[in-house]
Order: structure tokens, then sequence, then C-alpha cells
């Protein structure tokens, strides 16, 4: 039975971003590992569905708006790299970040037990908090 990779990665953004956050948890192994470069608000290493619902909650914490859209799919052999293009605002500020990130999601089966996102430029982001903390 080949297992449709791409498929599931398109499912779980469905669901992350448009439909039922249980439903993107239901894709998830129960070790799953997510990763996100620790410079940024909701950054961090997070570990299990949990883990994802902490991650969750930093997301909508951190920002007030987080639009993110699916540029492009690249496939491998366990894992698909999502393109995506997000444009938000973070809670402690009024500029918007604008800009891709890679989402790496490797699979075992039909699960996702690793998920590691590369922003193209924790720079904006940081720059914005950093801007807005000062006095």
């Amino acid at each position: 039975m080949t297992t449709n990779h791409l498929g599931l990665t398109k499912k779980a953004y469905a669901a992350a971003l448009h439909g039922s956050y249980e439903d993107f948890l239901a894709l998830l192994a129960h070790d799953v590992r997510i990763v996100l470069p620790e410079s940024l608000p909701h950054g961090g290493t997070y570990h299990g569905k949990e883990g994802a619902r902490q991650l969750r909650a930093k997301l909508i914490s951190a920002w007030q708006v987080f639009d993110v859209s699916v540029l492009e799919y690249l496939t491998g052999v366990d894992s698909v790299v999502g393109i995506i293009h997000l444009k938000g605002v973070l809670s402690s500020a009024e500029t918007a970040v604008d800009m891709r990130i890679a989402e790496y999601w490797r699979f075992s089966g039909q699960e996702v037990v690793e998920l590691t996102a590369y922003y193209f430029d924790t720079h904006a982001v940081t720059q914005l908090i950093a801007h807005n903390a000062a006095p």
C-alpha cells in the first residue's frame, strides 16, 4: 500500500488553517516533534499532541493576524516540504510581516512524526519585537 504523504500534508494544512484543529491533531503521531526557530515568540521544540496544542495557544497569543497560504509542495520518499506565505501582524506590533516559510513534514506511515519550520527571515519578526519593546 502506498502512502499519500502529499495528500496528508494538504489535509493537515486545511485542518490547521481553516478547519478543526482536532482533525489536524489526528494526523500527528503521539510522539510528534515540532520545531520552530527559538527567536520567535512562538518558537521552540514541542513534543506530542499536547505540545502541538501549546504551540497553537502561543501562536494565537503572539499574533493578531496570522494569514497563511500554501505556495507549493515538494515531495520526498517519506516527507513533504510545503512552501508557505505568511502575512501577519504580531500582537505587540502594528507593522506587518510578509515572508515565506519552508515547512518540512516527515511521515511514518500515515502519521506526521516531525514538522520543522524554516523561516526565510526570522530577523524581520525579532526586529519588530525589539522595536515595540523599546521605551
